[in-house]
């Protein structure tokens, strides 16, 4: 008998240890707020933007999430304003969605990448402020309408989102 609760002791040791290896955890290797997206990157990565611009990016790439889902939560004054889900498909994958400001929702924003089961998994800051009258904004978008970029989802100008599998590590 104390051979036998010795063994299951020992089987059940080794089903603990071997249990973190069996649901390897994913990473997000990139996660930031960018003017533009093109051939599925990021052009810059930006920390603010002024009133001028129309809209923003958030991009994120994960690693190793295939088979569950994730989403993008814009934050404005702590009231969630847009909210959009991805299905990631592979090993690596990357997504982002876009928002318009509007020029009377000015402050602090915050995106939340947010796990299938509500985990935010990172968070992110965005400073919109009154656009300058000289030199203009370090982080204006490259179309300077905000409305003109290619979107996936056919939702208008207020959002946008596109994913893709990518290609090497």
């Amino acid at each position: 008998m104390k051979s036998l609760i010795g063994s299951l002791a020992v089987l059940a040791v080794v089903a603990v240890a071997a249990s973190p290896a069996i649901g390897a955890e994913g990473t997000i290797s990139r996660a930031q707020f960018t003017s533009a997206v093109l051939d599925r990157e990021p052009v810059d990565e930006i920390t603010s933007i002024d009133s001028s611009t129309g809209s923003v990016f958030f991009f994120t790439e994960f690693r190793n999430f295939e088979g569950t889902s994730a989403s993008h939560r814009w934050v404005y004054n702590g009231e969630v304003k847009f909210e959009l889900s991805f299905k990631i498909r592979g090993s690596r994958w990357r997504v982002y969605s876009q928002k318009t400001l509007p020029k009377e929702w000015l402050g602090d924003w915050r995106v939340e990448v947010v796990s299938e089961d509500g985990t935010v998994l990172e968070t992110h800051d965005l400073k919109h402020a009154v656009a300058d009258s000289g030199s203009g904004s370090d982080a204006s978008s490259d179309s300077g309408s905000g409305s003109d970029s290619s979107s996936d989802s056919g939702s208008g100008s207020d959002s946008s989102s596109s994913s893709d599998s990518g290609s090497g590590g």
